[in-house]
């Protein structure tokens, strides 16, 4: 009992250093995506005051955080936040000089200052067009994809300066943090699961040998 308890231990370690944190990650971006999806679904269904309600409703909820811009200008969040000021200026400059412009962009943007490592999914809407351009977003046509998704710089950078504009940004801190403080539980249960099977074992032990034991002594005194 106690050597298949210390495998079980040793297992869920493992699955942790080496699983938990990629996977951990790959779940946040993919939601990321999911809440661009959403805001994109009410930009095209209702424009910019749907696409504020529905960013809105979803910064609250979850650790993101978001920001519209319309013609260059930003209308939403209605303060200025300068939380991620400088990942946002990082993130339109990777879109300014993307070799192949794009509708949609996601990356990594790594802060020296706070030492924060940021996920970000930005996508640009022709306010021109009632039609969005699509990104994760699954209720866009395929034409409209196929006709969309590649653009030149230029027109990137025309449409960042004309037309709608969301970025979401998600924090990849909490992922590491978050690792950190369940590895070192990991150590508290390992320990503790071994001491608790060692005393079973030994109690489940005597218990099975004292009637063979006694039944020993009975048939030779």
């Amino acid at each position: 009992m106690l050597l298949f308890t210390a495998i079980i231990m040793f297992v869920m370690w493992f699955l942790q250093i080496f699983f938990l944190n990629n996977y951990y990650e790959v779940m946040k971006t993919d939601r990321t995506k999911d809440v661009a999806a959403q805001i994109s679904s009410a930009y095209k269904s209702s424009g910019s005051i749907a696409a504020e309600k529905e960013a809105r409703t979803l910064m609250s909820g979850d650790d993101f955080f978001i920001v519209i811009t319309e013609g260059g200008e930003r209308i939403f969040p209605d303060d200025d936040n300068p939380a991620y000021s400088y990942e946002l200026g990082e993130i339109e400059t990777s879109m300014r000089n993307a070799a192949v412009g794009n509708t949609a962009f996601e990356g990594r943007v790594e802060n020296d200052t706070t030492t924060r490592e940021t996920y970000y999914y930005a996508e640009i809407f022709d306010k021109s067009s009632t039609d969005i351009v699509p990104g994760k977003d699954e209720t866009a046509t395929k034409d409209s994809t196929e006709e969309n998704t590649t653009l030149d710089t230029s027109t990137v950078d025309a449409l960042m300066n004309t037309g709608v504009v969301l970025y979401v940004l998600s924090p990849l801190d909490p992922v590491t943090s978050t690792v950190a403080i369940l590895q070192k539980q990991m150590v508290y249960i390992i320990f503790i699961s071994l001491l608790l099977s060692f005393f079973i074992t030994m109690f489940m032990t005597r218990r099975i040998s004292s009637p063979i034991m006694a039944s020993r002594l009975y048939c030779f005194p």
